[in-house]
């Protein structure tokens, strides 16, 4: 079991691990390397892949840093054995990166899904809460990854997820509210797909007359496109707002997101004018003047609007689309006072 244990213990043992790898790494560039280069190499190919790595490994395994990012610190000292040693010295990091690298990289995958699967059904042992296959799958990602690579990853799998594993139609709990349903964002997106298709069709078969290597990277490329487009439609159904007991989770399908604590809100009303091209106040759809909105909601302080690859950008003003505005505001009223009660 992981225990916390304080700044100076954890920075100490790690330490050892990080200057070895750094002694390593300095030993390349020594006269002495030079001299024995053949015999040297393997030795520090294997403190690099095996040694160093298991040495981080105990140095972090009663922390609260996750095991698993040994895989990266593994994958970052071969990176730096790549860079340090010379080319023709570099046969057994070339030997790990073809089978080493596909084993680590399943391994990820693997643990990855499984902290999705673990989440989930952890989730669904609680009547009425709320689940959210994107959210689940950005922690757990985040969990095992770098953070932007975690985010790249996370969208990725939730595209393929719900452009493939989840049908059509959502059954909404309570506190769940959903926003697609009068906006005709639905029918864009669907449009959109058709031109696709048609466009795929039309353009392979010109293509493939002049060069059949492009038209097949061309077609590949835009089935892909469709795939994401029809994920990014069916995020729309099953990544529907929702009230928690702490927050307001107002969510574009897997495009756009963002968490409003109750007690920063200072107030929603209806609203569905226009937005002036330089008004300061942000709109939750990706498709701007596209998509009409019906509410728009004033917080005190400033918070953060998550976009796609998890990019990031301020507010106080908001304007979005809920079907049923009025059962939204009443809903988000309750919470809201309930809220203030328990606080």
């Amino acid at each position: 079991m992981k225990t916390a244990m304080t700044l100076p213990n954890t920075l100490k043992n790690l330490s050892i691990p990080f200057g070895l790898l750094a002694l390593v790494i300095g030993l390349t560039q020594t006269s002495f390397f030079s001299q024995y280069p053949s015999q040297l190499a393997l030795g520090i190919s294997v403190d690099l892949l095996l040694l160093i790595p298991i040495l981080y490994f105990f140095a972090i395994r009663k922390t609260e840093i996750p095991n698993i990012t040994v895989i990266p610190f593994t994958v970052a000292s071969l990176l730096l054995g790549s860079y340090a040693l010379p080319e023709q010295h570099q046969s057994y990091l070339e030997l790990f990166k073809s089978w080493g690298l596909p084993v680590i990289e399943l391994i990820v995958v693997v643990v990855i899904l499984g902290k999705v699967r673990q989440t989930l059904r952890s989730f669904k042992q609680h009547q009425g809460t709320s689940i959210d296959f994107y959210d689940t799958l950005q922690k757990s990602c985040q969990e095992v990854l770098p953070k932007p690579v975690a985010n790249v990853l996370a969208m990725e799998i939730g595209i393929l997820y719900y452009a493939f594993a989840t049908g059509f139609t959502k059954k909404l709990n309570d506190n769940e509210f959903s926003s697609y349903k009068e906006t005709g964002s639905i029918a864009l997106y669907l449009v959109v797909l058709l031109i696709i298709g048609i466009e795929t069709f039309v353009l392979h078969g010109y293509m493939i007359e002049w060069n059949s290597t492009i038209a097949w990277i061309i077609t590949i490329a835009s089935c892909y496109t469709g795939i994401q487009f029809l994920g990014y439609l069916k995020s729309l159904v099953f990544s529907p707002t929702t009230l928690s007991d702490t927050g307001l989770h107002l969510k574009y399908g897997m495009m756009r997101s963002t968490f409003i604590p109750y007690n920063t809100i200072e107030n929603i009303t209806l609203f569905s004018k226009d937005l002036e091209e330089d008004s300061p106040v942000k709109k939750l759809s990706i498709l701007g003047s596209l998509e009409s909105h019906t509410l728009r909601i004033s917080l005190r302080t400033a918070t953060s609007l998550t976009s796609l690859y998890g990019m990031h950008s301020e507010y106080k003003e908001l304007v979005f689309h809920i079907d049923k505005p009025g059962d939204f505001i009443e809903a988000l009223q309750k919470k809201t006072h309930q809220f203030t009660l328990e606080k």
